[in-house]
């Protein structure tokens, strides 16, 4: 059957085309927060006191030709007027160019309903599209995009700042590019949500996706589909009824979002609600609705009468009391059994063939329970003031006996065992044939082996020659050297059948009672076994790990648990070298916004992949950052030592002189503290080289930019401490002179340090010194 994204489908590729811009939409939205301009902010009194006349929001538009004549007629408002325009123009350039594809967005989705509904594309409706599987997918998508961006605009960008961006705009740009403006203005408009302030309308966000109409009977069918049906096909994977709830996890985030556009199922369709609850949320609130940003439904459905008293039934203190004790209590257990997996020589290429159903069960049973305990444990990114989910986190803190540790150590062997099988199965598959073939080989050879033994050609004891059994096990070498393609079932049938017939050739009389026949008849089964193994594996197996490891949830969340890392690293700097699987774990996460500009080949590709890539990096070098710092506060003791303690050796010296400057105390206090730094250093330098994203990580490059950081911090504070004025005495030409000399010697000390230490540490340590 012809893919329905087939190139050929202009209708297919026109919707893959608007869900890839969706995504690329928003890694701009997440993109953009952290380059707010910080002067329209307006955050302190002085800001808005010196800024009111030339930052303005949308009252600007009533009085626009009064404020512009008071800017003109006054030279200390144009020129302050000049400054902001020089120093943001290209910022508030990009942020409308932002805002106005958000609009563009809805403007495009909703042209193509209706080309959809008019029949525009051949063969292709809203009921054909909805019947195809990828079809239904992006359909969905489409609206679910829209929502969602619509919601972190307001969480990332506050709707103050957007009405002064966009009166910036409007006021700075020509004419020729504020085609748009007035409907960007009235889609993006102050909604009366305050993240900073926990303020937002009894509605929200309803009124805020109502402003630009949608087609009813559009929304009614994804909500339909996203309701009644497992659209990504996730029910084949996690097959427990228990399950279901993670298996539709996705499309619970896509439904929390799309419920918005039809207010009216949360207001009183009570039966629907009771019936997306169920199957949805049972004893779960806490709900990613992109890339881990989290938001509370408890909270979120306080003021929608159906969604709130249908939420009570699942959501109450006994049942997520029941529910989270047994979740809590199953960490030790599941962390117990990745240990012993994890143990060396475990995971051998056999143990994973013939056990790969158990180690995936167990994968799935950790990855559930993590997501459970990690977005239920942590605060939500929506602000949350509702009284009830505080109660509700209490009992889960409670009753799963919350550790951060635990749950960090399950985090990371869960990773580091699903990192071991991915290895492992990627090899295997990628040796399949060769497997196959040398095996084949083998198998031959043992069975000639026989056939050679019964025709008496060799003399050897207690075999007498059989025609018949050299006939028999020469026909069967012929059917083992007839075995074709692996992957067809007719040879695993095959195989199977040839393994019967050895195993009953063995209860032959005479066969057992030679330990040559016998040694002989257990290679060429397990020569036919191991092809069996080959034959019977599938990449099934490794779409399935990709499926359960899924940690995009835990996108914003992991954040939460940098310390523990930290604290676990300072402990024992051999974890670092296992967080490199928990690293790789989360670029996965990366896959999911980058999955349909990669279908529809978008050249937002190379950007929004770089985005992702650089944000988890910059993660990374946080949690890491903690290395340099340790090892900079043991050169620090050793400066101290070196500087002020040990008596540089001088070029001749007196026999007599010899045990004062050997100072074996200090030198010995220096070793330790030499050891202790390489210890944190191999830790880093362990977790080789890893592709993240679309960067690639050198360990020896982040650590050398940790201490260049970690330098630039020390010697800002001896600058601070020798040169700054005191407020013991009045700085004076004699005591800046001292003072001067004592940084010489600090720096000084530094530079030896580091020269020093350098070898042991496995690092540039002049280079470093000489680029700071």
């Amino acid at each position: 059957m012809k893919a329905f994204i087939a190139e050929d489908n202009l209708c297919a590729q026109n919707l893959l085309k608007l869900v890839s811009h969706g995504n690329a939409i928003v890694a701009e939205i997440l993109r953009l927060k952290d380059h707010k301009p910080a002067t329209y902010l307006l955050d302190s009194k002085e800001t808005q006191q010196k800024y009111q006349d030339v930052i303005m929001d949308f009252s600007y538009f009533k009085i626009s030709d009064v404020q512009e004549k008071k800017i003109n007629t006054s030279s200390k408002l144009q020129d302050l007027d000049d400054e902001l325009k020089e120093k943001y123009i290209e910022l508030i350039n990009r942020f409308y160019l932002l805002f106005e594809n958000i609009y563009q967005y809805i403007v495009d989705l909703n042209s193509f309903i209706e080309q959809l509904n008019d029949n525009t594309f051949i063969q292709q409706n809203m009921e054909t599209v909805m019947k195809d599987v990828e079809g239904k997918q992006l359909l969905c998508e489409s609206l679910y995009l829209y929502g969602a961006m619509l919601l972190l605009c307001d969480l990332y960008i506050p709707g103050p700042l957007r009405e002064r961006l966009l009166v910036a705009f409007y006021r700075y740009s020509t004419s020729q590019s504020q085609s748009n403006i007035d409907d960007v203005c009235k889609l993006l408009r102050d909604t009366g949500y305050d993240q900073l302030n926990g303020k937002r309308p009894a509605d929200y966000p309803v009124e805020y996706y109502s402003r630009v109409t949608i087609r009813p009977d559009f929304i009614e069918k994804v909500i339909g589909k996203l309701r009644s049906e497992d659209i990504y096909n996730q029910l084949a994977v996690y097959t427990i009824p228990e399950h279901q709830a993670s298996a539709l996890a996705t499309q619970a985030s896509m439904l929390v979002v799309c419920l918005f556009f039809t207010p009216r199922y949360l207001h009183t369709d009570t039966s629907r609600m009771r019936e997306i609850v169920d199957k949805f949320f049972p004893s779960n609130w806490v709900v990613p609705i992109y890339m881990g940003v989290t938001i509370n439904i408890i909270d979120y459905w306080e003021n929608f009468k159906a969604a709130k008293s249908v939420l009570n039934n699942t959501c109450n203190g006994k049942m997520v009391r029941d529910f989270f004790a047994k979740r809590g209590g199953s960490i030790p257990m599941l962390t117990n059994k990745t240990h012993q997996l994890l143990k060396e020589g475990t995971l051998t290429d056999d143990f994973v063939l013939d056990n790969i159903n158990k180690i995936l069960n167990l994968l799935l049973n950790s990855n559930l329970v993590l997501r459970w305990l990690l977005l239920h444990n942590t605060d939500v990114i929506f602000y949350d003031h509702n009284r009830k989910s505080k109660q509700l986190k209490e009992i889960v803190l409670k009753e799963t006996n919350y550790d951060p540790l635990k749950i960090l150590e399950l985090m990371i062997s869960t990773a580091e065992l699903e990192l071991k099988v991915r290895e492992i199965l990627n090899k295997l598959l990628e040796n399949r044939i060769e497997s196959w073939n040398a095996n084949k080989a083998l198998a031959i050879e043992a069975i000639d082996s026989l056939s050679e033994l019964f025709s008496g050609a060799k003399h050897i004891t207690k075999i007498q020659e059989n025609e018949q059994l050299k006939l028999w096990f020469h026909n069967i070498a012929k059917q083992v050297a007839s075995l074709g393609d692996p992957i067809s079932s007719k040879s695993i049938k095959k195989v199977t059948q040839l393994i019967q017939a050895l195993d009953e050739v063995e209860e032959f009389h005479g066969i057992k009672s030679t330990s040559t026949i016998v040694q002989f008849l257990s290679e060429s089964k397990e020569a036919l076994r191991d092809l069996l193994r080959a034959a019977s594996l599938k990449e099934d197996s490794l779409v399935t790990l990709e499926t359960i490891a899924d940690v995009s949830y835990a996108w914003c969340t992991i954040d939460t648990y940098t310390k523990y890392m930290q604290d676990s690293i300072k402990e024992n700097p051999a974890v670092t070298s296992r967080l490199r699987a928990l690293f790789l774990k989360l670029a996965s996460a990366m896959e999911i916004p980058l999955l349909r500009i990669n279908q529809a080949h978008s050249d937002d590709l190379v950007s929004v992949s770089q985005y992702y890539s650089n944000e988890l990096i910059k993660y990374i070098q946080k949690v890491l950052q903690i290395i340099p710092e340790m090892v900079f506060s043991i050169v620090e003791k050793i400066i101290d030592l070196q500087t002020w303690a040990i008596k540089e050796i001088p070029t001749r010296l007196e026999k007599e002189k010899l045990r004062e400057y050997a100072q074996l105390e200090h030198r010995m206090e220096v070793a330790k503290l030499t050891h202790s730094a390489s210890t944190f250093t191999t830790g880093i330098l362990d977790m080789r080289s890893t592709l993240v994203g679309v960067i690639r990580v050198d360990p020896a490059k982040l650590l050398e930019e940790g201490l260049l950081k970690e330098l630039d911090r020390h010697i800002g504070k001896k600058f601070e401490q020798f040169l700054e004025p005191q407020k013991k005495y009045q700085p004076t030409a004699a005591n800046l002179l001292s003072r001067l000399q004592k940084l010489a010697e600090s720096m000084d000390g530094y530079r030896r340090s580091l020269e020093y230490i350098q070898d042991y540490i496995n690092i540039h340590g002049l280079r470093i010194w000489q680029k700071q």
